[in-house]
C-alpha cells in the first residue's frame, strides 16, 4: 500500500500530518514542506505540490512516466537490433557482391564493363534498402532517442539510466573494433570491388 505523509504547516503557526486513515485537511493559508517542483511537463510548465488537485496530478503523473520509460527502454532495443540485422545484412550482401563483381569482369567492352559496375553498386544500395528498412544513419537514429529521453522524462536518475543505455548500445555494437570484427567479410569484398572498377580505367592500365 502506498502510504502518503505530509506534514502541512499552517501559517497560524500550528501544524498537523496526515497519514493513512486521515482526510487531506488543505487550505489557501497552507504550505506543504517538500520539493517545490515534482514534476515537469514536456512543454517545461513545472507543477509545484500543494493541495489536493495537485496530489491527483501527481498520481495520474507517475503511471504515464512508467509507459514512456518502457516505450524508451523498446526504442533503445529495437536501435540495438536495428545495428545487428545491419551488420548480417552486410555479411550476405558482401557475398553477393563478390559474385557480381567477378561476372563483370567476363564483360569484354571496356564502356560496358563500366556501365556494368554502376548497375552492380545500384543493385547492392537497393538491396541493403530492402533488408534494413530505416534509412537513416545510426548516428541520427541514436540523436533521436535522446531528444525523446531528454524531453520524456521528468526523474534526473531515469533519464540517466536511459541516456547511459543508449551509450551501452552505442559502445558495444558500433565501436570501431566491433564494427571491424564483424564487418570484416564485407570490406574485403568491397575493396575488391572498388580495385575491379579501378582497374579498368585507362589511368590504372597506362600505370600498369
Amino acid at each position: 500500500m502506498l502510504l502518503l505523509t505530509f506534514t502541512i504547516e499552517h501559517s497560524a503557526s500550528h501544524s498537523e500530518q496526515i497519514g493513512p486513515g486521515k482526510g487531506l485537511l488543505c487550505s489557501h493559508s497552507t504550505l506543504i514542506k517538500g520539493r517545490p517542483s515534482l514534476y515537469s511537463s514536456r512543454s517545461g510548465i513545472q507543477k509545484t505540490l500543494g493541495g489536493e488537485s495537485s496530489l491527483q496530478n501527481l498520481l495520474l503523473i507517475m503511471p504515464i512516466e512508467k509507459s514512456q520509460d518502457a516505450d524508451l527502454k523498446e526504442s533503445i532495443e529495437n536501435f540495438a537490433e536495428h545495428v545487428r540485422s545491419y551488420q548480417r545484412a552486410l555479411k550476405l550482401e558482401g557475398t553477393w557482391l563478390l559474385l557480381a563483381t567477378l561476372g563483370c569482369w567476363s564483360v569484354t567492352s571496356q564502356y560496358l564493363q563500366w556501365f556494368a559496375y554502376i548497375i552492380v553498386l545500384l543493385v547492392f544500395i537497393d538491396r541493403m534498402r530492402e533488408r534494413t528498412g530505416d534509412t537513416r544513419s545510426f548516428d541520427r537514429i541514436a540523436g533521436t532517442i535522446d531528444q525523446q529521453i531528454n524531453s520524456s522524462l521528468a526523474s534526473e536518475d531515469t533519464k540517466k539510466a536511459r541516456l547511459w543505455d543508449l551509450k551501452q548500445v552505442q559502445t558495444a555494437e558500433l565501436g570501431a573494433k566491433v564494427s571491424t570484427r564483424r564487418n570484416i567479410l564485407f570490406f574485403i569484398c568491397w575493396l575488391f570491388y572498388g580495385f575491379s572498377v579501378l582497374a579498368t580505367t585507362p589511368l590504372w592500365k597506362s600505370a600498369v
